[in-house]
């Protein structure tokens, strides 16, 4: 089951930013006020929700996964009741400023990344406005809207996007998808009996020249390129890479007792990147397993400190993220190395 609403166009700039920050404040983790509302009343199985662009116009989708049917006016009522309390009552300072933090680091880290096309993403962004005839570069300077959106947070900005664009929006569709047991079956056997029939009527010559197309066809689709459509294709050749390897500052610090703090400075638009090797020399074999669970219940279990959803807003407000893993490793001597590797993120200014 899923909820709909038409909430912004290319010229709302603005919104957009924050309407993709509000999608993390309502359901950027199971904690989120939405999302809990969902699962507790038993919507659904799962619960995804946000910003969701379909060319001129731009959605806001809640999608409640592994549901029934019966229970979408409870859906809609858990969303207007949920909606409405928060814009009532407020959203807690705290979540918005964990959100914003989490976007920027999104926003931010999409500039520097090396694993994905950055060309490529900035054109995307550029034709949401620059198709529609207008500025192309609105969807590029995030920093400015998102320094906007935290003076306007303490102003009942969030609460007032909630209104305008979710409770007293009337463009909104509901939508309803539900199994049909055997359809797939039912679907290949109609298939199935259309091609008999038309095959039916067909003469044996007919047959034979079909026959003789589609194995002409993989013949061609087989057969090798020729070397002059081959030549066509840009290449790089051996004297077009470079052997030179960029080497960059490296500084050791003394860290505790035989340990050592390495710092590299490279541009990472203002986010320090921090880990933590620990040495599993001395853990036995059968014990990895458990530090491979370890790993992935870091930051998801109440802690002495703080439950759960206190820890996830305090990581989002002051981190992009805080994980662990086991990684190994192949010493100058060639010898293998096992690590377990505390990893987070972290602005500059609270380093």
């Amino acid at each position: 089951m899923a909820l709909g609403w038409h909430v912004s166009e290319p010229n709302d700039v603005l919104d957009m930013y924050g309407l993709e920050v509000l999608e993390e404040i309502l359901f950027g983790n199971n904690q989120s006020p939405l999302k809990k509302a969902l699962l507790d009343a038993d919507i659904g199985g799962d619960i995804i929700g946000g910003v969701a662009d379909f060319g001129y116009p731009t959605g806001f989708m809640i999608t409640a996964k592994y549901s029934d049917a019966s229970k979408m006016t409870r859906f809609k009522e858990v969303v207007q009741e949920t909606l409405k309390q928060l814009m009532t009552e407020g959203i807690d300072e705290g979540l918005i400023d964990s959100a914003l933090n989490k976007i920027t680091f999104q926003t931010k880290e999409a500039a520097i990344s090396e694993d994905n096309p950055r060309g490529v993403i900035y054109a995307i962004n550029a034709y949401q406005s620059w198709l529609y005839d207008k500025s192309p570069y609105v969807n590029l300077q995030f920093s400015g809207y998102l320094k906007e959106l935290a003076e306007l947070a303490g102003k009942g900005y969030f609460e007032q996007l909630i209104k305008e664009k979710l409770v007293y929006n009337p463009l909104r569709t509901a939508v309803i998808l539900k199994a049909e047991p055997g359809k797939s079956d039912q679907f290949e056997a109609k298939t199935h009996q259309q091609l008999q029939e038309y095959k039916a009527n067909l003469s044996k010559e007919e047959i034979d020249k079909m026959i003789a197309k589609t194995q002409e066809l993989i013949k061609r689709q087989e057969a090798p390129d020729k070397p002059e459509d081959l030549a066509k294709i840009p290449t790089l050749t051996k004297e077009d890479l470079s052997t030179q390897v960029e080497e960059y500052p490296l500084t050791e610090i003394p860290f505790n007792e035989g340990t050592h703090f390495y710092q590299a400075e490279q541009f990472t638009s203002g986010i320090d990147y921090l880990s933590l090797y620990i040495d599993l020399k001395d853990v036995a074999a059968e014990e990895y397993q458990w530090l491979g669970l370890l790993s992935h219940l870091l930051g998801k279990l109440d802690t002495k400190k703080y439950d759960v959803a206190t820890l996830q807003r305090q990581k989002d407000l002051y981190t992009g993220g805080i994980y662990g893993k086991i990684d190994i490793y192949e010493d100058k001597a060639g010898q293998l190395k096992p690590y377990f590797i505390f990893t987070r993120k972290i602005f500059g200014i609270f380093f």
